[in-house]
């Protein structure tokens, strides 16, 4: 397939997976997940390395990038009345159980070292916004459900991206006690960085945007190249840290900072950009393990991690019971 025809091709797929998702009440991912399938292992029509080289996964994460921005723009801390429990228990006990049922899974089923489980476990213990969104918006559960869910789906999403750093880096010190401690500072040094560059850049877009210094027609465009360089910036300074930046970006902007005129900015495309990555990676073949780790880490389909996500969910909500009409959650 010509590269000039790539765009428009997953622009038009992206739509009509989704629209047909739409008319059928299914989850758009299923779709997606199929077009990506068929036109690059089943059909060879599609190959995404030969077509962007090496600008692949520098593209595919800038649109992560932007995706977990606006997802995390939407949270509300309100919206945590009464959940606060589940939403925290899903993203810490609930991840390092999945963790540790995927990698017990990987070991004794695929035979795969314990090192190489534990990194398995890391890389596909978390969901992620486009893989929940779109299954939310044809599912519909209530609302208390639907917040667990948005909450959990965003913040786990840079959390996967920290422990596959902890896990990676562990491995490659040599597995020795006493290196453990050494990539728990490069973990600590990757949170740290994530979060200083998400609330500088929160403050100080919010800062332009209040003071009205953007005009307003520019405003859309100045808050993605304040996501970009934000996500790039981090990154640069520590590895894997830009997706956490740019997820509390967004809950910062969301939460602390108010524009005058009462709205902040939206990427009204992000559904399709999702798509787009979607089936962009369904489309890859057979690749290898370098690029499967950012795959892993970045676009999680329906696969074998879904073993691990029961055991997870049961003990991320067990210790935290859904109020009767009128309560409020312990």
């Amino acid at each position: 397939m010509s590269s000039s025809l790539l765009p428009l091709v997953l622009l038009v797929l992206g739509f009509l997976c989704q629209w047909l998702a739409w008319r059928v009440r299914l989850p758009a991912i299923l779709f997606l997940l199929l077009t990506g399938i068929v036109l690059g292992p089943a059909t060879g029509l599609l190959d995404p390395d030969a077509l962007l080289g090496d600008l692949l996964f520098p593209l595919v994460s800038l649109g992560v990038a932007i995706i977990l921005f606006e997802g995390s723009l939407g949270l509300r801390w309100q919206e945590l009345r009464g959940v606060a429990p589940a939403v925290i228990n899903l993203v810490s006990i609930g991840a390092l159980v999945s963790l540790g049922t995927l990698a017990a899974a990987a070991h004794y089923l695929l035979g795969l070292s314990w090192e190489l489980s534990l990194l398995f476990g890391a890389l596909t213990c978390v969901t992620g916004p486009t893989v929940v969104v779109p299954m939310l918006r044809s599912v519909r559960p209530n609302a208390r459900i639907a917040n667990v869910l948005r909450w959990e789906g965003i913040i786990i999403d840079p959390l996967g991206a920290l422990f596959a750093v902890l896990v990676y880096s562990w491995i490659v010190l040599g597995l020795e006690r006493h290196t453990f401690t050494e990539a728990l500072a490069a973990f600590g040094w990757t949170t740290l960085t994530g979060c200083a560059f998400g609330v500088v850049g929160a403050v100080a877009l919010g800062g332009l945007l209040r003071r009205h210094w953007i005009p307003e027609y520019l405003q859309n465009y100045a808050a993605l190249v304040a996501v970009l360089s934000v996500f790039s910036l981090s990154n640069a300074v520590a590895h894997e840290s830009g997706l956490l930046a740019v997820t509390i970006m967004g809950m910062w902007l969301g939460n602390r900072s108010r524009p005058a005129h009462g709205r902040h900015p939206r990427f009204q495309g992000t559904p399709v950009h999702a798509a787009d990555l979607i089936a962009l990676h369904r489309a890859r073949r057979a690749p290898g393990m370098a690029h499967a780790r950012a795959r892993a880490r970045r676009v999680r389909p329906a696969r074998g991690r879904h073993a691990g996500r029961a055991p997870a969910v049961g003990a991320g909500v067990l210790p935290w019971q859904q109020p009767a009409a009128g309560g409020s959650a312990p």
